[in-house]
């Protein structure tokens, strides 16, 4: 296991998004490709439904991350070579908040367990 803080670049949909990882000792890894791990939220490609419960699930995570340093724990690299995350917002002392984003999205509503 793998942990990184990151801040999020871009948000392409409910459970995946861009970030710059900070590895440590001034090293970075620019536009790391994340998936969030343990969750599935729609489809923007779904049909009309889909795609709007996409867009709230979309809009949410970049209402919490977008811009923002976080928390990651990662273990591998998933089959479309994005790397495979639990991430978690960082307080104002930057400690890790309690709850992961994954376990938001799941406990609101826009994800559903997953398991890749």
């Amino acid at each position: 296991m793998y942990e990184y803080n990151a801040m999020v670049v871009s948000v392409y949909d409910g459970d995946t998004l861009t970030a710059i990882l900070d590895l440590g000792f001034g090293i970075t890894i620019n536009k790391a490709k994340l998936r969030l791990i343990g969750i599935n939220t729609p489809e923007l490609r779904g049909g009309p439904e889909e795609r709007e419960a996409a867009i709230l699930a979309r809009d949410y995570v970049r209402d919490q991350i977008l811009g923002r340093q976080v928390r990651i724990k990662s273990k591998k690299k998933g089959k479309y070579g994005r790397y495979l995350v639990e991430l978690w917002r960082l307080d104002r002392d930057g400690e890790a908040e309690r709850e992961s984003l994954n376990a938001a999205l799941i406990r609101l509503g826009h994800a559903e367990k997953y398991n890749c």
